[in-house]
């Protein structure tokens, strides 16, 4: 009896003195009391790394950066069997040009960047004028036109897919511009469109602002770079525009489309090989163009048609060298020729040094 007694005084004790050791008693107590540790959550999925992209020659890229890109253009071309055709080079026979462009890019924000260049341009012709010989040409240096462009890069499919739209305009400051501009610099700009194979014509007609729009497409995956674009440019006179005051520009509008295909593929993570074609034509071409294509002579017209479009090729190495935290160096040498038109009638030859920054 003693015993039952003191049975009965010490559980009461012992729950009091522990309240989880009564859960013992009632199940639906302890159901109540006992807290179940939820389940870690799952580990978030390694990020797919961006598949490597290879930067064209000419084209634009595919993508918003911040960058800073010097790109030169070294030109041969001889225009001996174009002029006895009825070709007109505008000076030498034969000669040297040179183009060099300076971009600096920036990302505002995700998909979205604006992109500034300005250039200089060169002219070194043989000293001969083909037409009156024993007069001498003189070596043009000159100011390009400005430039900026705004763009949209959305990606998709996990960034295999990428695209890119353009708008932008050039600022007519280049060299030679105006009615009293320099007539040696303003031919060392109009001279030179070729040497860009015709592909950034609105830098080179200083008196001109051209409104520029394009897109572009791109796959991009296991080192393969596919890429192709389309570009329209409406170049309007701005200067030279008045009658009897010196030099005047008798183009008041002028249509220019462009087109460019590029594939590259990474050798290795250092090394890239690219091929480019890039397409010209103008839907509403110079005034020297149309009166050559309404000339009564035949050459001189067959001339003028040739000089509508020109189509230009290129194959070169492009470098992938990281040289800080978050910055790459991607210099590229490449080597294109005239395939038609006016830059393959007057046999160029294109040496591209290309040194851009990725930061």
């Amino acid at each position: 009896m003693k015993q039952l007694l003191a049975l009965l005084i010490a559980v009461p004790l012992i729950a009091w003195a522990n309240p989880d050791s009564a859960a013992w008693a009632d199940p639906d107590l302890a159901t109540e009391t006992a807290e179940v540790a939820p389940p870690p959550p799952p580990p978030p999925a390694p990020k797919k790394p961006a598949a490597f992209y290879t930067l064209p020659f000419h084209l634009r890229p595919i993508s918003a950066g911040n960058v800073v890109r010097l790109d030169n253009v070294v030109a041969f071309y001889d225009a001996t069997d174009a002029v006895s055709k009825g070709a007109n080079t505008g000076g030498s026979l034969k000669g040297i040009k040179q183009v060099s462009i300076l971009n600096a890019g920036y990302r505002i924000a995700k998909d979205f960047g604006v992109l500034a260049r300005i250039g200089l341009s060169n002219n070194f012709p043989n000293k001969d004028h083909p037409n009156t010989p024993g007069t001498k040409l003189q070596n043009g240096y000159a100011l390009t036109n400005g430039a900026l462009l705004f763009s949209y890069t959305p990606q998709f499919v996990e960034g295999d897919i990428r695209t890119a739209f353009y708008l932008g305009a050039t600022i007519p400051i280049g060299s030679g511009g105006g009615s009293k501009g320099n007539p040696v610099a303003r031919n060392a700009n109009m001279n030179n469109l070729m040497v860009r194979s015709a592909m950034d014509n609105g830098m080179f007609i200083v008196n001109d602002m051209a409104i520029m729009a394009g897109a572009a497409l791109a796959y991009v995956k296991h080192g393969l770079t596919l890429q192709g674009e389309l570009t329209y440019l409406e170049p309007m006179r701005v200067r030279a525009n008045k009658p009897d005051t010196g030099f005047y520009q008798t183009d008041v509008v002028k249509r220019n489309f462009m087109a460019g295909a590029f594939v590259g593929y990474a050798i290795i993570p250092q090394l890239s090989a690219g091929v480019e074609l890039r397409y010209q034509l103008w839907l509403k071409p110079p005034h020297n163009i149309r009166n050559q294509r309404n000339s009564e002579n035949p050459d001189v017209k067959a001339a003028g048609d040739k000089r509508m479009s020109n189509l230009t090729g290129a194959l070169g190495l492009r470098g992938n060298f990281k040289v800080g935290e978050k910055t790459f160096f991607r210099p590229a040498l490449s080597y294109g020729m005239g395939l038609a038109g006016e830059i393959g009638d007057q046999k160029y030859h294109l040496i591209q040094l290309d040194l851009p920054f990725i930061l």
